[in-house]
């Protein structure tokens, strides 16, 4: 049986000189939600708006549910396409009210889903009378009514804060999974594409850098961009010689069958590196530049003697203060991942 809902072949669209979607190919399955995250003006909302056809590709092609919606021959008007679509302010009808708005196209089945979105006896009220993620609920109740097969979200939660986006996330993701919808999430936050996507793209200057697992994306990021986007990673400076990568801060014995030579970036994650202050400076190697309390953790920038810039995420009951002079010492795991001229290689290290 097949399980592929959504297939993009070779999808392209210019404005003038700016490839905002540039050459993607990538397939979905039925039932599982691909967060697309990437910074702003990379192409993810055009990416949206070619699949539910309010654009036009300029080449390739386009498929839900094994049928074609787009080619250079054909497009399938966007009424026909059955995909929905939620914006970041939700999009309401100001002059109905709640159950008005999800009723609007479809009749049908409209209690049921106000016990699923959590709004029972909000039923009259008018959108200006809801929070923000009240009025997400209704836009998702309202999407869901018309049973689409495709439901799009572009950044449906920026307008909210923190703590209720955390929540209606959850809560969205738990939706989509029991309606069984195929999905497309788009955000410019890691944390969220993490918690809702099964899949995770990353996109810059409107390609696709890699796809995959969170955790695959995040542990074995493929390009410079991801690792340092996505996995927020530092790329230190080093140089393999002699199965030794030297950095300036560690001296790691690599596993690998012959002799390899050459400068590289190395892949250190925040929570990789140990700081703690001293007061010898022969023991120095960098210096506390900011500090963030993130709860249980601080969040340090430390400049390096070599003038490296590197991010440090650490527990610590005392605090290491600006300015304060520190010894960095780097913990690696079992494999370590570099570039090298642009290209990802992963090394076994010697336990």
């Amino acid at each position: 049986m097949d399980t592929l809902q959504i297939e993009l072949k070779g999808i392209s669209k210019h404005f003038g000189n700016i490839h905002a979607v540039d050459d993607i190919t990538l397939k979905i399955e039925k039932g599982s939600i691909l967060s697309i995250v990437g910074p702003s003006g990379c192409g993810k909302t055009t990416l949206l708006r070619l699949i539910a056809g309010f654009e036009s590709p300029d080449r390739g092609e386009l498929q839900i549910g094994g049928s074609p919606i787009w080619s250079k021959d054909y497009s399938m008007p966007v009424q026909e396409r059955n995909i929905g679509m939620i914006f970041q302010d939700g999009a309401l009808f100001p002059h109905l009210n709640v159950k008005q708005n999800i009723g609007f196209a479809v009749s049908e089945n409209v209690d049921s889903l106000l016990n699923l979105v959590g709004l029972v006896g909000k039923e009259t009220s008018m959108p200006h009378e809801l929070s923000g993620g009240e009025q997400q609920r209704v836009a998702l109740a309202r999407s869901l009514a018309a049973n689409p097969s495709t439901l799009l979200l572009d950044e449906p939660f920026s307008n909210l804060d923190i703590q209720i986006r955390r929540e209606i996330r959850t809560e969205v993701r738990s939706i989509l999974k029991s309606y069984n919808v195929t999905a497309i999430f788009v955000t410019h936050d890691q944390q969220e594409a993490s918690e809702m996507g099964d899949q995770i793209a990353i996109m810059k200057d409107g390609a696709i850098e890699q796809i995959g697992n969170p955790e695959e994306v995040y542990v074995n990021p493929q390009t410079e961009f991801t690792a340092k986007f996505f996995s927020q990673a530092n790329l230190v400076d080093g140089t393999l010689q002699k199965k030794t990568l030297k950095t300036f801060i560690s001296e790691t014995d690599l596993s690998i069958d012959k002799n390899m030579n050459g400068n590289m970036k190395l892949v250190i994650h925040p929570n990789q590196l140990i700081i703690e202050s001293v007061s010898d400076s022969k023991k120095m190697n960098g210096t506390v530049r900011n500090q963030i309390f993130q709860g249980n953790e601080y969040f340090y920038t430390i400049e390096l003697e070599n003038k490296e810039i590197v991010n440090v995420l650490q527990s610590n009951k005392q605090p290491i203060e600006p300015n304060t002079p520190v010894k960095i010492t780097y913990t690696p795991g079992k494999s370590v991942i570099c570039f090298q001229e642009g290209a990802q290689k992963q090394f076994k290290v010697n336990q």
